[in-house]
C-alpha cells in the first residue's frame, strides 16, 4: 500500500515550514489527495510523487551547475607594485573633502 505524506511531514523532510511546503508543491503541479472529509480533513501526498518530483528537481539543478561561467577579464588600471614611490606618496597625501 502507498504511503502518504502530510505537509508537515513534507516540510520536515526538505526543511521548509508546512504552509511553504504546500504551497511549494501546488505549484510544481503536484495535488494533494484528500482522504477524510469535516474538520479535520488534511491533504496528503504521495510518499513516491514527492521523492520523485525532488529527484527531478535535485537532477535539474546538478545539470544547471555544470554550465561554466564565462571568465571575468582582468581589471585594468595601475596596482600599487607597479606605482614609483613618489607617485603612492601622491596618493597618500591628498587632502579628503568631507
Amino acid at each position: 500500500m502507498e504511503r502518504y505524506l502530510t505537509a508537515k511531514e513534507i516540510g520536515e523532510m526538505i526543511g521548509l515550514s508546512p504552509a511553504r511546503a504546500k504551497a511549494y508543491l501546488l505549484r510544481k503541479g503536484l495535488r494533494p489527495i484528500n482522504l477524510s472529509a469535516g474538520k479535520r480533513c488534511v491533504h496528503r501526498w504521495q510518499e513516491s510523487a514527492v521523492l520523485e518530483l525532488l529527484e527531478n528537481e535535485h537532477n535539474k539543478a546538478q545539470a544547471a551547475r555544470k554550465t561554466q561561467r564565462p571568465k571575468k577579464p582582468p581589471k585594468q588600471g595601475l596596482r600599487l607594485s607597479e606605482m614609483s614611490v613618489n607617485d603612492i606618496y601622491a596618493l597618500t597625501q591628498r587632502t579628503v573633502l568631507q
